[in-house]
């Protein structure tokens, strides 16, 4: 009884996926996008402002909808570098024009590292501090994002907002990036 129920079961998801597979309506496709911007953002007490630049590979459904997995470099002007692993959504509304409006949301980690110099001591005469080697000091923290933009056959232009976090650290801010898929 258990191996019919099996075999049925198993014909049955089949001839699905493959009825779903042979209509022109069900398109999978992979897709590799990369970009490259700037953001601008701030925290509780500094400015920030820095390079981004983000890959993610992913597959397209229906050239509407893309889901990947993205991986990242960012650097910002305190010198501090983070690399991000997140999952990405996309949504391009169909058009008939070539250029196409799209949403894009990506949610996941960021791994941080940077070095801050160590006061060893203080001047006895002007009490200015004296620096010694620097200490390597790392984190990890929060990616996300949630910007609009538009696709030209395989440019992208997106432009939105970012939430991040530095360990205990949060900042906000906006990010701007343009890029090619493959």
């Amino acid at each position: 009884m258990k191996k019919w129920f099996l075999i049925m079961v198993t014909a049955l998801l089949s001839s699905g996926f493959s009825g779903t597979a042979q209509t022109d309506d069900s398109n999978i496709n992979y897709r590799f996008i990369n970009e490259y911007g700037a953001f601008f953002g701030g925290g509780s007490n500094s400015t920030i402002t820095g390079f981004t630049g983000v890959f993610i590979n992913g597959i397209d459904i229906n050239k509407t909808n893309f889901i990947g997995i993205g991986l990242g470099y960012e650097s910002d002007a305190f010198a501090s570098q983070s690399i991000p692993v997140f999952l990405n959504f996309r949504h391009i509304f169909p058009s008939s024009k070539v250029l196409k409006p799209l949403v894009n949301i990506a949610i996941g980690t960021r791994f941080s590292f940077w070095s801050e110099d160590q006061i060893i001591g203080y001047d006895p005469f002007y009490l200015y501090p004296i620096y010694g080697d620097p200490i390597q000091k790392y984190a990890i923290g929060i990616y996300s994002t949630v910007a609009t933009g538009f696709n030209v056959h395989a440019f992208s232009f997106t432009s939105g907002l970012f939430f991040k976090s530095v360990g205990s650290k949060f900042f906000a801010g906006i990010e701007v990036k343009c890029g090619f898929s493959l």
